[in-house]
């Protein structure tokens, strides 16, 4: 059995996760203006579906006894984790008999840390962190945890549900586990992970709360797992470099960025593949001046059989830097760009990254890139232009009619095109 649960990872919609965003948002926007300042530079942009979802009244009402400041046990999520392997790995108590006797089940553990507060503190101590921005000038009142606020006193009726003396020894004895995080470190970590999802590609310097903010990423104790589970790679990362998760496609983005300095439009395939040898043709346009607009790059493993015969000479006997020469090979009009790491060795998420966020990938000047799987279909610089024109054509309010002229039939039909809208 588990307590509430307190730290990063909380559930959308969970009290303790929305209190949080709620708090993180606050101390931009201020307390009273959720929902007001939505153009504000800066500003987290939390979903507008839930109108009263930061409304305190509400919050309360999720949990019984919240909004009276019931006292409820909490536990940090890390130490939680920790118990529940401890806890698989039990296989005998030998100092509690009763624990081997799967007559009627098997062993419960109670999981805890001790720690006993209520909501209305949990608030009032994130507040003391970041308090509302039209509140920050306000003295604020002393923490509420100079310590880890263990509860001196144990609970002793039999059928109180919290933690008692008797599960802390038993917990340590046979799991040897007891937890370690105190509220006030949980605390931090908390609002610091809320801080890492609020603003994923960096904390823009206009945050009114920016050095608060700041110092809570630079002080949380549990820095690195934050930063490896709620940061994108380095390609898509503002952070500072040593706090962002890298990826193979870093080593690609000057190159690639370079490439398509002067084009309109962008296709691109993916084919990580170590035993790629070929692509299939893009063929370009006769018309003039079309196939200036657009830039055609095939992403390939550095392992593969193409990247092999078009760089061997640059890189196994020149032994030159990869950015001196990746990208200015040339395969069926695709530029290839060769980048380290295969299929077969790189995560799914990983390698579906060009494909589902390609924006850092190209250059600023840009305006469409089309992503082709060039094993399943392949599309010419004509069809190309004839997506792009079809993505700026106005929308179409009313009903229209067209003649459809049949060669083979020798005959027209009259179809009626529906509204469309962009």
């Amino acid at each position: 059995r588990i307590p509430t649960v307190f730290g990063p990872y909380s559930r959308p919609g969970s009290l303790l996760h929305d209190l949080t965003e709620r708090t993180v948002r606050n101390a931009v926007v201020g307390e009273n203006v959720v929902g007001k300042d939505d153009n504000m530079v800066g500003l987290p942009r939390y979903p507008r579906r839930d109108g009263d979802r930061y409304d305190l009244d509400n919050l309360w009402k999720r949990r019984d006894g919240a909004a009276e400041g019931v006292l409820e046990e909490v536990v940090y999520v890390s130490d939680v984790a920790e118990a529940i392997v401890a806890a698989m790995q039990f296989k005998q108590d030998l100092e509690y008999p009763s624990a081997n006797d799967l007559s009627n089940g098997p062993a419960l553990f109670r999981i805890g840390s001790e720690i006993r507060t209520s909501m209305q503190d949990m608030k009032k101590e994130m507040e003391r962190h970041l308090p509302p921005a039209d509140k920050q000038e306000a003295s604020l009142p002393a923490s509420l945890f100079q310590g880890d606020n263990r509860n001196s006193n144990p609970i002793l009726v039999d059928d109180d549900p919290g933690l008692t003396i008797y599960d802390v020894k038993r917990n340590r004895d046979l799991l040897g586990w007891t937890h370690r995080t105190d509220l006030r470190e949980g605390m931090e970590s908390m609002l610091a992970w809320h801080i890492l999802k609020a603003y994923p590609f960096g904390l823009p310097p206009t945050v009114p709360s920016y050095s608060s903010f700041q110092s809570l990423l630079d002080n949380s104790h549990d820095r690195g797992s934050l930063y490896h589970h709620s940061l994108p790679c380095a390609s898509g990362c503002q952070w500072d470099s040593t706090i962002c998760s890298t990826s193979a496609w870093d080593v690609v983005v000057d190159t690639a960025n370079e490439i398509t300095k002067t084009c309109k439009y962008v296709i691109y395939t993916v084919d990580l593949r170590p035993e790629l040898d070929k692509i299939r043709e893009s063929a370009p346009s006769d018309r003039n001046g079309w196939e200036d607009m657009f830039c055609k790059i095939a992403f390939v493993s550095s392992s593969s059989k193409l990247a092999e015969s078009i760089y061997a000479d640059e890189w196994k006997e020149k032994k030159s830097p990869m950015n001196v020469w990746n990208g200015k090979g040339v395969a069926s009009h695709w530029n290839v760009v060769a980048l380290p790491g295969t299929q077969y060795t790189m995560p799914e998420v990983e390698r579906s990254l060009a494909k589902l966020t390609p924006t850092n990938l190209f250059h600023d000047g840009v305006e469409k890139a089309l992503f082709v799987d060039h094993r399943r279909a392949m599309v010419s610089t004509d069809q190309a232009i004839g997506v792009m024109q079809q993505m700026k054509m106005k929308e179409r309010t009313t009903p229209k009619k067209r003649t459809i002229s049949d060669n083979n039939a020798k005959r027209k039909e009259v179809v009626t095109i529906p509204p469309r809208k962009n």
